[in-house]
Order: structure tokens, then C-alpha cells, then sequence
């Protein structure tokens, strides 16, 4: 697999040539890689590892909190008995969301944006006559669906516009059960309920596309892991109060000021109005554990900002940087070679020492990448096959010493 030192450089342009087309391949394999649902366990570590370096880096200047109202209803709860079974459950009081959007409907003029009901209402209860009323009343709302044991879990309110909400955790080698890739629409053509308002708030249309997605043509990520750039530390201002506000809290201050429209404008007006269950609906992330609904909030943010789309230049780079790597792969200078006798000599192994190097070289291009763009590439597969080509060639110079 190590050719001769090049004498002739007539073979330059050959190989730089297929390295060019050996990127191309390895551009492909990822592109692919990106638009599966699956994500390597090590790869959860380098995703953590990016954002966080990024972040450290560059600040984020924009209160994106200050765009969303975030209501709690983990306080809000109410005994139901069980469908088909003895006993009683515990389910979100839907009485007081009715309520909630009744207010809104009649003193909001619609001057928010939208009404995020992250609240999944799959089984019946006492209270859906009112909430179906007021959901029906109320313009601009979503509400959420999701599949459990691969079957499709609706919500008890057809007719109501509803979004799939479900996370793809990460798979295969020290796989845990971190959420990390989010999918605009899922392979079924299920759009998710962040891709749906986003639709309806910016006036875009969001389609599939070859494992990607098309914002009104423009061609970005379908299946993102996103940064988080509203995280629980942005839900407290700068005098410690909590930005997310108790269902109950809110009802109480709307019930107050029913008649003064001029306060709900100033306080709501612009912002989508996410309700949900910030105490008890808690999922790992790459950043921690963070409530689906603020999971929801950024699955929107990575949306509306605008950095995600795939760019020529974005391409060139990768084209470029993948170019260098499949060199250093297929034709190693002699660093490479110096470096492969160090790892030989003492005993770290040719497999060993390779995958330290190529592997670091592959995280920088892509954090490069993404430092420059909110795109984080899914490259663990590159990797993956750096293993075994690297394994062959290992193979390969043992069996040509060893005779």
C-alpha cells in the first residue's frame, strides 16, 4: 500500500488526480452517512467537544431566548384513569391549557407568531371537549405526535395541524442514548413540528431532497446535529429570575389583565409561545440534559439563522481538505513513514498510530468546518474506513518484513 518515493513527477498530476476522485468518494460515503439515522457513540464525544470549543470561542450576541415565551406545565397536573386498565395516571391538566388559549384567542389580535403545545395528548381525557374547543378557536397553534414501538402515536384531536416530534440517538460503537441527530423530515416524509413552523412563521417550504433537505430550493442539512444555542443558562436573566414562567403564574397574570390587549402585545407580540413540561420532559444531549420543548426551540433556531445551508465554498473546502487527507492515506511523505516506524518501534502499533493521526486530521477539517458554518459534519464513517484501510496496510507491511 506504500508506493516508492515518487521520481518522476509526471505522476504528481496522476495522483493528485485520484486523490481528488478518492475525496470525492470519501464526500459521497459521508453525504450518505449524514442522511441515515444513524450516529456513531464516538462520534457524541467529538459532537460535544466541537460545540463546546466553538462556543468558547465565539459568543453568541443575540438573546435568542428573548424570542420565545416559555410556559411550564409541569405544575399543572391531573389523575385520569388509565385506558384499559385499573388505576389512574398522571396526565397534564388540559383544562387549564383550554383556559390558557382561550385568553390568548380573545385579547392576542394574533400578534404572535405561533403556539408551540409541546404537550402530547395520545390518550383521551376528562377535559378534551374544552381543549378541542379552544384549540379550534385559536389560529397558528401546533401540537405534537410521535411514534412509540414503531407505531404512530396521533393525538386524540384530528383536524388540529400537528408535528412529529422524535429524536435520533446515537448508534453503533459505545452507542448511548445521548439524542443527537434531529431530522427537518424523516425518511417517511414525516416533517418535523420545528421544520412545520418554521414553514408557516418564514413562509418557506422545506422538501427532501437526495438525503437533504431544500429550503425554498437551498440545499442544507436534513439530518442536523445542532448546536444548542439556547441552552437552561439563557432561561435565567441577569438577576437570576427564571424565563420560563408556571402555566398557573401566567393564567393568574392573563386573568388580571384580561382586558388590557395593550399588555399582551407588549409582552407576547413577535414570540412563538412554547408550551411544555420543562420539569419532567428531559432528554440527554451532547450538551447536557436539556426539556424537549427548549430541544424544539433550537431544532426552530437552527432553521431561522440561516447557517446551515451547504454553500459551494462550504463543498470546495471539504473537497479540498478530504483531497490532502486521502494524499497523506494513499501516498505518505515521509513524516508519515517516520512516524510509522516510531509507532512500530515502540509497540503503539501501526493501526494505533494511525488512527491517532488521521483522525485528528479528519476532527480538525471538520470543526474547521463548523466553525465557520453551523454544519456539523457526520464524519465518523470516514473514520471507520480509515480503520480498515489502515488495518490492510498494516497487514500488508508486516507480511512484506516478516519475509
Amino acid at each position: 500500500m506504500q508506493p516508492a518515493t515518487v521520481k518522476s513527477p509526471r505522476l504528481w498530476p496522476r495522483r493528485l488526480f485520484l486523490c481528488f476522485l478518492h475525496a470525492i468518494a470519501l464526500l459521497c460515503l459521508c453525504w450518505w452517512w449524514q442522511g441515515t439515522g444513524y450516529t456513531l457513540g464516538i462520534e457524541t464525544s467529538l459532537a460535544e467537544k466541537s460545540i463546546l470549543l466553538k462556543r468558547k470561542w465565539i459568543k453568541q450576541q443575540e438573546d435568542t431566548a428573548a424570542r420565545f415565551l416559555f410556559l411550564d406545565v409541569s405544575g399543572v397536573k391531573k389523575l385520569v384513569p388509565r385506558e384499559g386498565r385499573t388505576g389512574q395516571q398522571m396526565i397534564t391538566d388540559r383544562q387549564k391549557i383550554a383556559d390558557l388559549l382561550k385568553i390568548i384567542a380573545k385579547v392576542s389580535n394574533d400578534q404572535y407568531q405561533y403556539i408551540i403545545c409541546d404537550v402530547l395528548f395520545d390518550k383521551p381525557g376528562a377535559d378534551d371537549a374544552a381543549l378541542r374547543e379552544a384549540l379550534a378557536a385559536t389560529n397558528k397553534v401546533i401540537i405534537p405526535y410521535t411514534f412509540e414501538d414503531g407505531e404512530l402515536k396521533p393525538p386524540v384531536f384530528a383536524g388540529v395541524p400537528a408535528g412529529y416530534v422524535g429524536y435520533q440517538e446515537s448508534s453503533g460503537l459505545y452507542a448511548s442514548d445521548v439524542l443527537i441527530k434531529h431530522a427537518l423530515i424523516t425518511t417517511d416524509g414525516q416533517k418535523s413540528l420545528p421544520t412545520l413552523v418554521f414553514e408557516k412563521t418564514q413562509n418557506k417550504t422545506v422538501e427532501q431532497f437526495m438525503g437533504l433537505a431544500a429550503v425554498d430550493g437551498a440545499l442544507t442539512v436534513n439530518n442536523r446535529i445542532i448546536d444548542f444555542p439556547l441552552r437552561q443558562r439563557h432561561l435565567i436573566d441577569s438577576i437570576g429570575n427564571n424565563k420560563v414562567i408556571p402555566l398557573d403564574d401566567m393564567l393568574n397574570l392573563l386573568k388580571v389583565k384580561a382586558k388590557d390587549t395593550f399588555f399582551f402585545q407588549r409582552f407576547m407580540a413577535g414570540k412563538l409561545i412554547v408550551i411544555g413540561d420543562f420539569e419532567n420532559d428531559v432528554h440527554k444531549t451532547v450538551v447536557g440534559p436539556m426539556p424537549g420543548s427548549l430541544i424544539l426551540a433550537n431544532q426552530y433556531l437552527s432553521l431561522v439563522t440561516d447557517r446551515q445551508y451547504i454553500t459551494w465554498y462550504f463543498v470546495a473546502y471539504l473537497l479540498i481538505m478530504l483531497t490532502v487527507l486521502s494524499w497523506l492515506l494513499l501516498y505518505p511523505p515521509k513524516f508519515i513513514k517516520t512516524f510509522h516506524e516510531w509507532c512500530d518501534n515502540y509497540q503503539v502499533g501501526l493501526i494505533l498510530g494511525d488512527l491517532i493521526a488521521y483522525s485528528l486530521l479528519l476532527w480538525i477539517i471538520v470543526f474547521v468546518a463548523f466553525l465557520f458554518s453551523d454544519i456539523l459534519v457526520n464524519a465518523g464513517i470516514i473514520a471507520c474506513y480509515i480503520i480498515i484501510l489502515t488495518g490492510i496496510r498494516s497487514f500488508l507491511h508486516h507480511k512484506r518484513h516478516s519475509k
